[in-house]
Formats: structure tokens, C-alpha cells, sequence
């Protein structure tokens, strides 16, 4: 056992060791990758050697090569270590741990130690220790970029009129803020994944002595945000607004603006003031409240609802007790040549109700075309007035009478006693159908007969009661009425011996 454990600790220690290798020569080549610039400007090719000429400038022994003629100087061993001497560069290798270059022309340089790699380029400078550090500066713009371990990231740049500057730290933390030099403007921001974002803005002008300024944060739990605008030469322009509540659990909406102002707390209650005036109140689920003449005033809906518009129009009820309402509509009647304007009036309630519609053509007077009340529950008194079909009243539901719009009288009823119709008014009695009286029924024809007093009484029922239809009535023969003569067209009234 003791063997096994030996053999696979080597093991271990040989897949260790290859990692590891595998590892510096991927870290050589990303240093080799990373260069900013190109340095092919510095080299010099051993193309340019031919024949004796290579061979009286480079010692060439396989493992080991040197080069040396007029400012030139170059030692190779084992191909990883290399030394080299030229008049425009100076390079290092020791592979696979190390590797310089220094321009010898201007200011650029590289070095490559390990995980260590850094490059300068005139005023521009990195800086790796992978993957633990990493900079990036410029002196030209006073610039400068850092991280560790590729999670934390901050830097900026600070030129002439403006700076600049961040942090992040990926993925949670990305800060950014920048400002004019003179401080006339600031700018910054702030976002915390998942928890917060922030937001700043400033700006002013000092010349105009004016200056405005924003603010915006908003989280899982809240949201805010401010502007400020201020006038030194006019501070009656003044001006601050703000914005804030909670989203996710409803506490607080609070927006506050000069001449306005909204408050919600907990979604219950919601109030809004509009130039001092009070625009809606909310109380859940109490009232409902919207001053004006374009309003509406709810409480505890659907009980009690209440609109208004500012044409004049509204509607209320109480529900189920009554109902009122006032609206407006535009009509196109055939018998007039143009538009008018319909008004209609309702009022319905337990004890009495009335509807009544009103009609003006351009600017005339309105004038009524239709008018109905009645009393729903106790049966008192109806009447019902129509410009087209005349009026209809009835009296404890024992006396209906109707009267055409041409002032003539139609019906008469006084049950169960009188039943008068006339024919020329309305529908024909053989049109109606079968429609049953109860009792002796006497017939009157035309009025000359009834002028003498002549009644004529139906065959069908003599002296006893019985049930006779208007359609059977309509269509007696003059013999049956005894001689007399009966026209339907003139009109015809029963009535109970």
C-alpha cells in the first residue's frame, strides 16, 4: 500500500509540474501577444550575410553561435539563452523565464520575467504581474488603468479641461464620475448589481450665476431622484424637484416639484396638489375624489358613484336606492333637414322616476320631445309624452287613456268597466287578435247609432258572462247586430252590462 501511495504522489507531482509548465509558456506567449507596438523596425535579418562574409562575422557551432563585427554583437547557447547587441536595440532571452528588449533609437523597452511583463513606449507604460496586477499609464494624458486579479478595475484621466475617473468591481460594483476643471459641470454614477444604481449630475454657468443639478438612485427597495435648478439673477425661477418610494413593498411615493406635489403611502392613500389645488384623493377602498367640474367623487364604489364632465353632463347613483343622470348626444332626425343637439334627463329611484329628452336644432331653443314618469313600486300615476306617438296615462293602473300626437283621442280604458279604442289612431281590432273581456258586453257602431241610443248586445252572450274576443266582435254581420250597421274603420267601445 505504502508503494501505490508513493507512485501516485509522483504521479501527482508529474501532472503538477506539466500544468505548471504549460501554464509559464501560455503566461510568455500572452506577454509576447500583449505588446502594444510594433518593433519590427528594430531588427535586423540574417538574410542579409552570404558566404565568407557570414562566416568571417558568425561563429556558428551548433549549441552555441556569436556574432560580432563593427557595433554588432550577438551570443547564442542552446538556442534559450540569447544575448544581442545591435545598434538600435539591446534583447535578453533566457527561455523560459526571461526576455527584455531596450530600443536603442528611443525610449521603448520591454521585459518579460515569469508572470512579470512590462512595456514603455514613449509616455505610455504597462505593467502585468499576471494575473494578480495589471496598469496601464499615460503621462501624455495623465492617464492611468489598473486592476487586480481582472475583478477590481480603476483608473481615469485628468486632461487639460476635464477629469475623469472609475471603479469597478466586476460583477457586482461600476462606479464612473467626470468634472470640468473649472467646476462648471460634475458627472457620476453608481451602479450595485443587483442591490443599487446611483446617478449624479451637476452644471453650472458662472457667468449667468446659474446652476442645475440632478440625483437618481434606485434599488430593489427604493428609487429617488432630485433636480435642482437655481438662478442667482432670478431665484423666484427657482426650482426643486423630487421623486422617491419603494417599488417592491409599497411604504412611500413621495414626488415633489414647485406647484405640484404627489404622496402615496403603502398604496392606500394617494393625494395629488396641482398650483395649490387639490387634484384627486385616494382612500382605498373608501372615496375616490377628483374636485371639479371634470371630476368624480366615489365612495365606497360601486355604492356610491358620482361623474362629471365639463360640457354639463354627469351621472350618480346610490346603489340600489336611485340614479340621475345628464348627457348629451347629436341626433340626425329624418324629418328635420339638420343636426341637433339631444339632451337627456334621468331620474330613477324607488319611490318615482323620470326620463325626458329635449332637442335643439342649431341655436334655438331646446324644446321636449319625450317625457315619461311614473312611480315603480307603488303603481299611482304614469305618463308618457312622445313628439312622434302622442301621450299615454294611467291612473292606479284602472284608467289608461292615450292621445295622439294629432290631439285625438286613441284609447280609453276604465277596467273593468269602459274599454273604448280608435281605429283610425291606431292598429285595427282584427290586427290586435284575440284580446278577452270578461262579461255582458255591449257594442256600439257607428255614432249615428249611438246617438240614438241604440245599444246592439252580441248574441253570444245574453245575460250571462262570458268571453268574447275583438276579433269575433270585428267580424259580426249586420244581422247579428240586429239590422245595425258596424264599421270597423269608425271605431268601437264595450262594456259590461
Amino acid at each position: 500500500m505504502k508503494v501505490r501511495g508513493k507512485k501516485n504522489l509522483a504521479f501527482v507531482r508529474w501532472i503538477l509540474g506539466l500544468l505548471a509548465l504549460v501554464f509559464i509558456m501560455s503566461s510568455v506567449s500572452f506577454a509576447l501577444d500583449y505588446r502594444k507596438g510594433d518593433w519590427s523596425d528594430l531588427d535586423e535579418l540574417d538574410s542579409d550575410f552570404r558566404g565568407r562574409e557570414k562566416e568571417e562575422r558568425v561563429i556558428d557551432a551548433f549549441f552555441a553561435e556569436r556574432e560580432k563585427w563593427e557595433d554588432h554583437y550577438a551570443c547564442m547557447l542552446f538556442w534559450l539563452f540569447k544575448h544581442t547587441d545591435y545598434p538600435k536595440y539591446t534583447s535578453t532571452r533566457l527561455l523560459p523565464f526571461w526576455y527584455s528588449k531596450t530600443s536603442k533609437i528611443d525610449n521603448r523597452s520591454l521585459t518579460w520575467f515569469l508572470l512579470y511583463y512590462r512595456e514603455t513606449d514613449g509616455p505610455w507604460e504597462r505593467r502585468l504581474f499576471f494575473p494578480l496586477y495589471q496598469s496601464t499609464t499615460d503621462t501624455s494624458r495623465n492617464s492611468a488603468d489598473r486592476t487586480l486579479l481582472y475583478l477590481y478595475w480603476w483608473g481615469g484621466k485628468s486632461e487639460s479641461s476635464r477629469e475623469e475617473s472609475y471603479h469597478y468591481f466586476i460583477p457586482l460594483v461600476f462606479h464612473n464620475a467626470s468634472r470640468v476643471r473649472d467646476g462648471t459641470d460634475r458627472e457620476s454614477s453608481l451602479l450595485f448589481i443587483p442591490l443599487l444604481y446611483r446617478s449624479g449630475k451637476e452644471s453650472h454657468n458662472q457667468e449667468y450665476g446659474n446652476g442645475n443639478a440632478e440625483e437618481f438612485n434606485i434599488s430593489l427597495l427604493h428609487f429617488y431622484y432630485s433636480k435642482t435648478s437655481i438662478y442667482q439673477n432670478k431665484p423666484e425661477n427657482n426650482r426643486v424637484e423630487r421623486l422617491w418610494g419603494f417599488p417592491i413593498i409599497p411604504l412611500i411615493y413621495y414626488h415633489a416639484e414647485p406647484g405640484y406635489t404627489h404622496f402615496n403611502f403603502l398604496w392606500l392613500t394617494d393625494h395629488i396638489w396641482d398650483k395649490g389645488k387639490l387634484r384627486h384623493s385616494w382612500v382605498f377602498p373608501l372615496w375616490f375624489l377628483s374636485p371639479g367640474n371634470d371630476g368624480y367623487t366615489h365612495i365606497l364604489p360601486p355604492i356610491f358613484i358620482s361623474l362629471r364632465w365639463p360640457s354639463g353632463e354627469y351621472y350618480w347613483h346610490l346603489f340600489p336606492l336611485a340614479l340621475k343622470y345628464r348627457l348629451e348626444k347629436t341626433d340626425y332626425d329624418q324629418d328635420e333637414p339638420s343636426a341637433g343637439k339631444n339632451v337627456d334627463n334621468a331620474v330613477f329611484s324607488l319611490l318615482f322616476s323620470r326620463f325626458t329628452t329635449t332637442k335643439a336644432l342649431d341655436k334655438s331653443d331646446p324644446v321636449v320631445t319625450s317625457d315619461t314618469f311614473w312611480y315603480p313600486i307603488i303603481p299611482l300615476y304614469y305618463s308618457s309624452y312622445d313628439k312622434k306617438e302622442g301621450t299615454h296615462r294611467n291612473l292606479f293602473w284602472l284608467i289608461d287613456w292615450h292621445v295622439d300626437s294629432e290631439k285625438r283621442l286613441s284609447r280609453f280604458w276604465f277596467m273593468p268597466v269602459f274599454f273604448y279604442k280608435n281605429e283610425k289612431s291606431t292598429q285595427t281590432l282584427a290586427e290586435k287578435g284575440d284580446e278577452p273581456v270578461a262579461g255582458n258586453v255591449y257594442l256600439w257602431p257607428e255614432a249615428s247609432s249611438f246617438q240614438q241610443g241604440k245599444p246592439y248586445q252580441c248574441e253570444e252572450a245574453p245575460g250571462r258572462l262570458s268571453t268574447i274576443s275583438r276579433k269575433r266582435i270585428s267580424s259580426l254581420r249586420e244581422s247579428e247586430v240586429g239590422g245595425g250597421r258596424f264599421s270597423r274603420n269608425q271605431g268601437s267601445a264595450m262594456m259590461l252590462a
